[in-house]
This record gives C-alpha cells, sequence and structure tokens, in this order.
C-alpha cells in the first residue's frame, strides 16, 4: 500500500493525504477524541456515527453522495464494505490508472469539503463537489 501511495502521479499533497488516510491519522472527530482534544467523536455533519477516516471518507451519507455521483454507472456496493486499508489497496491499484487518480482526487475533495465544513461553515453540497473531482467547476 505505502509503495503505491508513494508512486501515486497525484500532487504531493494529495499523496500525504493518502499516507495519513492509510496510517489512520486523519483529524477526525474520532481521533481527536482519543487524544482528549475534544469530547465529541461523532460526524460534524450528521452527529450519528462516530467520525472515523472511514466515515468521513466513504461511509458518511455525504460522503456516499460524492461517490454515488462519481461513480455514475458502476456502483459497486462492495466498495462501501472494505475495511480502510483493503479499501484503499484495490482502489489505488485499481487496473484502470484513471480510477486510481480520480479516487484520490476524490479522497481529496471530500476531506477539504469536511474541513470547509468545521472551519469555514461553509457546506458544500456533494454535486458541487463530485464536479469540482470530475473538473465541472
Amino acid at each position: 500500500l505505502f509503495n503505491l501511495i508513494k508512486k501515486c502521479p497525484n500532487p504531493k499533497r494529495i499523496r500525504c493525504l493518502l499516507w495519513r488516510i492509510a496510517h489512520n491519522s486523519l483529524c477526525t472527530n474520532d481521533w481527536r477524541n482519543s487524544r482528549f482534544i475534544t469530547t465529541i467523536a461523532t460526524c460534524t455533519r450528521w452527529h450519528a456515527s462516530r467520525e472515523t477516516c472511514l466515515h468521513a471518507l466513504r461511509d458518511c451519507t455525504f460522503s456516499k453522495s460524492v461517490w454515488s455521483e462519481i461513480m455514475t454507472h458502476n456502483v459497486d456496493q462492495g466498495f462501501f464494505l472494505s475495511p480502510l486499508n483493503d479499501w484503499l489497496l484495490s482502489n489505488l491499484n485499481a487496473s484502470n490508472p484513471e480510477w486510481s487518480q480520480l479516487f484520490a482526487m476524490t479522497l481529496d475533495s471530500i476531506w477539504k469539503a469536511c474541513n470547509n465544513l468545521i472551519f469555514c461553515q461553509t457546506d458544500i453540497s456533494s454535486i458541487q463537489v463530485a464536479c469540482e473531482v470530475n473538473g465541472c467547476v
């Protein structure tokens, strides 16, 4: 997995994000709560589930909407079932290199939208995020 991340053709900041995801060290509410930085471990957007790395980037209703927009034709339900590192590995090591790049860029855009909500109080729709990834903006 780490060799794939190192060789990923995306910009360095996206490779750094992938590295942090693979190490489960994104600054999510669950991560911050485990280090006593906050008392809240739930999802910033919906306040239901614990905001883990996987929740923020894949399992949150918002993230699922983004992925559904990105994968318009082939929404494989198995995509939403794998553990974090298996999910990263299978998508970064996809037979289609364009998908691997799109996958990494989508993770970056979802994470950026999460941070915009927290730090700028800017709520970006899942369609806007998908358009940003697909170059529609």
